[in-house]
């Protein structure tokens, strides 16, 4: 009977042991299948992401137009309010330019992103 015993709670020990291996399995294979598709997900993205910056759509020539329009009034904003101010130096009005222009291409990198 004591045999018994043993040999029972070794077949149990081993049944738990498999039963714990096949939880394990089935837990890798739904994570697997899972970073597949976000990576079916993410590579479909980055298609339709080149898709946009090689042929952008009407809504962002516009987007664009707009800001560029944008862009151009704060300027003239800008130079306006020095120019009744009587406070603008020679060399300033280059800094400036230089610092707008750095402005700019934040921007359209941003937009690219």
């Amino acid at each position: 009977m004591n045999t018994d015993n043993k040999s029972l709670k070794k077949e149990l020990d081993r049944m738990l042991e498999l039963y714990k291996k096949l939880e394990f399995d089935q837990k890798l294979n739904q994570n697997i299948n899972q970073l597949k598709k976000l990576a079916d997900k993410q590579e479909k993205l980055s298609e339709e992401s080149k898709q946009a910056d090689q042929q952008p759509g009407v809504e962002n020539k516009q987007l664009n137009k707009q800001q560029g329009g944008d862009k151009q009034n704060d300027k003239q904003k800008a130079g306006d309010d020095k120019q009744k101010a009587g406070d603008e130096k020679p060399g300033e009005k280059q800094s400036q330019a230089a610092e707008n222009k750095e402005k700019t291409d934040r921007l359209e990198q941003q937009q690219k992103t």
